[in-house]
């Protein structure tokens, strides 16, 4: 930077923009690398076209799992109008950039090219921006990464979800002998960065316990299965000091082995919460836990320094199964790159894909992060295994997750992987030694990002949308079975249950027809999508007449997402 040159004013800004950097935190080149689409027209915008030959039914329910073909980028940007803050979990495997492994502005990345990090860096950054949007409040995202990139990933994921919603850093040994032509070291895991929208209302849970676990459980009583744990608190936060309200008499009559927090006989032992050497703990129970459990949950043994309090941890919990928590370090033969790939061989008859992930990996990140009617993503799909793992995992536990899967077509990827692989999982399939392999209960479409032209004139723009929206809200509504009818002023999607009807006409005139045609339906609940010029919206009154119907403008919604879409 040739300073000499600069006129004051420049070297004003200069210096404010210094000031104004912030003092931690991660920064890159992003001026110079900033992420461009060559092959994209700046004045074109990405709308979904579904590939309807790939339609495959396997299932009599109407919703379906989505495969989405198309550069990442474009197709988040389209997600951002149908799914913000719909998913519940995120796993992407995104290229480690370990050198030729990842393509900026439709050139791969070469390990010796001097902005490598940078550019990265921003194509994380676009992404991972978005994808906090798409997450409900609930939601998780886990991405894998090895050393290459790993530190700075973890920077990145702290600036956009905040330090403190990064909850987790996982190593994951996935070659246990190690990888012997790797540095001084043989590299044995990568890593699997977890990170929450929101950590106080994450989503997360923990493994079912395994049998040596579940024989702790010893002891039996009415109402189940077993095992004492002291009620004293211990470890973090179990001084009298930290939690005053915690520390409390317990009363407890040895004939009679009754409990109380309040004295009734001269005799009953009064007990503490005291450490063996005297000092002030708490329990871990509130006065009111107390009284209203003490009865079947307590139990009071005599030892040596007294009566010691114990509660009855169960087995099986009124709400759920007990779980154990997730330890940082997962090491299992399961989670075996190398396993992964012979199976993905095994079903296609040859090698098709390099270091896929192993399914069992994958559910057990979605056993911790997901219930049985949650929606997951992943935006680096590659040759498909989180939909596997989301196909098997639901046949498993009778669960009705959906996945969203985005993956690009380069070297046919999509064409000759991807699908054809969800495809074989739904419908069954023969493996390389001539095995019966039964399909699964799911359907599937296959969406692709296909471009129309920008208009200056914003009425001009929105009737372009219009004509081109009836895909993207079937992916918003995840409805695709269509209800034929003899307008070509409105269209109706969908069942006895849930209606999605699409008045994409610029003339009102035929509204009252489309009303009696749904009036006719009876659906549960309908999500009705009505064109309007009107920046506003539309005036709800005018359809308080229609049977569990929800009304929303077109296209502004989609509109407003594309405004600043920007190709370079």
């Amino acid at each position: 930077m040739d300073l000499e040159n600069f006129s004051k004013s420049e070297l004003i800004d200069l210096v404010k923009k210094l000031r104004s950097k912030k003092k931690y935190g991660i920064v890159w080149e992003d001026e110079k690398t900033r992420e461009q689409f060559k092959s994209l027209e700046k004045q074109q915008v990405p709308i979904f076209i579904e590939n309807k030959k790939n339609e495959i039914r396997n299932s009599k329910e109407t919703d379906s799992h989505l495969l989405i073909e198309g550069e990442n980028y474009l197709a988040l940007t389209l997600l951002k109008y149908t799914h913000k803050e719909k998913i519940d979990c995120i796993y992407i495997d995104p290229p480690y950039n370990k050198g030729r492994d990842f393509i900026y502005n439709d050139d791969y990345v070469d390990r010796e090219d001097s902005y490598r990090h940078s550019k990265w860096l921003s194509f994380m950054n676009k992404r991972l921006r978005i994808a906090k949007e798409l997450l409900k409040d609930e939601g998780v995202i886990f991405i894998s990464i090895d050393d290459t990139e790993h530190s700075k990933l973890r920077l990145l994921c702290e600036e956009v979800f905040g330090e403190s919603n990064v909850i987790g850093d996982i190593s994951v040994v996935n070659n246990l002998k190690g990888r012997s032509d790797q540095g001084f070291f043989a590299t044995a895991h990568e890593y699997l960065i977890v990170c929450a929208k929101n950590k106080d209302k994450a989503n997360l849970t923990g493994f079912p316990l395994d049998e040596d676990q579940k024989a702790e459980y010893d002891l039996k009583d009415e109402k189940g299965n077993y095992k004492l744990v002291g009620l004293q608190k211990t470890g973090k936060s179990s001084l009298r000091a930290d939690r005053p309200n915690l520390y409390y008499p317990i009363y407890w009559n040895e004939k009679t082995n009754s409990v109380s927090i309040k004295r009734v006989n001269k005799t009953d032992f009064e007990i503490f919460p005291l450490f063996s050497n005297g000092v002030e703990g708490n329990w871990r129970w509130s006065k009111e836990t107390f009284e209203k459990n003490s009865s079947t949950e307590i139990e009071i043994k005599k030892q040596k320094r007294g009566p010691v309090v114990y509660v009855k941890m169960r087995l099986d919990g009124e709400d759920e199964e007990r779980t154990r928590k997730p330890k940082s370090l997962w090491i299992n033969p399961k989670y075996d790159s190398g396993s992964a790939t012979t199976a993905l061989a095994k079903m296609f008859g040859e090698k098709v894909f390099d270091n896929p992930k192993p399914i069992a990996f994958l559910q057990d990140i979605f056993t911790i992060s997901t219930t049985s009617n949650s929606t997951i993503l992943d935006f680096f799909a590659g040759s498909g295994s989180t939909g596997e793992a989301v196909l098997r995992l639901n046949e498993q536990d009778g669960g009705n997750r959906k996945f969203i899967l985005v993956t690009n077509n380069e070297e046919k990827i999509c064409e000759d992987v991807t699908y054809p692989r969800l495809k074989k999982v739904i419908k069954g399939y023969k493996d390389a030694q001539d095995i019966k392999v039964d399909g699964v209960e799911a359907n599937l479409h296959h969406l692709k990002t296909e471009f129309i032209n920008k208009s200056q004139n914003s009425d001009e723009m929105k009737i372009r949308l219009t004509e081109n929206i009836v895909d993207i809200l079937k992916v918003k509504e995840n409805l695709f079975d269509p209800i034929n009818t003899k307008s070509e002023d409105y269209k109706i999607f969908g069942s006895e249950k849930r209606l999605l009807a699409i008045y994409h006409s610029f003339d009102p005139s035929s509204l009252n027809e489309l009303k009696l045609e749904v009036e006719k339906l009876k659906a549960t609940k309908t999500n009705l999508y009505v064109f309007t010029f009107d920046k506003e919206g539309i005036d709800q009154e005018d359809f308080d007449g229609w049977p569990n119907t929800e009304v929303q403008p077109i296209p502004q919604g989609l509109l407003e997402e594309l405004e600043n879409f920007n190709v370079g």
